[in-house]
This record gives structure tokens, C-alpha cells and sequence, in this order.
């Protein structure tokens, strides 16, 4: 098994092991980090830099493949645009004021 604790010195073996020493996620990270930084160049240099999505974008996307997964499962999802925002309507669904839990239907699960 190998611990990453190898250096050239050790000619790619560790210390605790005799087998070779695999190319693994050090190396990928290293990849990365030399795309990032041309990345970073690049943009310093004029170049546009590539979508960044904020973390409100990432939960709304999460949202809107939960509510295809609802309609996947035979629930009904009709959105609205307003201008004031979106409008979701779940028909058929209920807040349990006891357990303060969405359910699908006129009765709760947990009661």
C-alpha cells in the first residue's frame, strides 16, 4: 500500500511499501492547479473567464431538478412567472401543522 510519503530520493517507493508508486490524485491536483493558473493568466491578460455559478444559482438548479423528480413521481409541479418572482404549485400538497412536514394527499404520513 502506498502512503504519498515517497520522494525521488527513494526512487518512487515509500518507506513502508515496495511497490511502485502509482500516479494518483497529487498529480491531478497538480494538473489542475497549473489549468487554474493559466486560467487566471488568461484572464489577466484580457481574455474572458468561464461562467462561475454563485451558490443561490447552484440550490435553485438543485431545486429544479427536485421538483422534475416530484412530477417524475406522479406529482404535479406548475410554476408561474410574476413579477415579482416565481410562482411554485405543488396541487395535492400539504404542510402537517404538527410536524411542520410537506405531504403529498390530505393526510399526513405521520399521523
Amino acid at each position: 500500500m502506498s502512503t504519498g510519503t515517497e520522494n525521488e530520493g527513494q526512487g518512487g517507493f515509500s518507506g513502508s511499501s515496495r511497490t511502485p508508486r502509482r500516479q494518483g490524485k497529487s498529480d491531478k491536483s497538480t494538473n489542475n492547479s497549473r489549468r487554474n493558473l493559466k486560467r487566471d493568466q488568461d484572464v489577466d491578460a484580457g481574455k474572458s473567464a468561464e461562467t462561475r455559478l454563485t451558490s443561490l444559482d447552484v440550490l435553485l438548479s438543485i431545486l429544479q431538478s427536485d421538483l422534475g423528480e416530484i412530477r417524475d413521481f406522479g406529482g404535479c409541479v406548475r410554476l408561474f412567472d410574476d413579477p415579482n418572482g416565481l410562482i411554485i404549485q405543488l396541487p395535492n400538497v400539504a404542510i402537517c401543522h404538527s410536524h411542520k412536514m410537506m405531504h403529498f394527499g390530505t393526510a399526513c404520513p405521520m399521523c
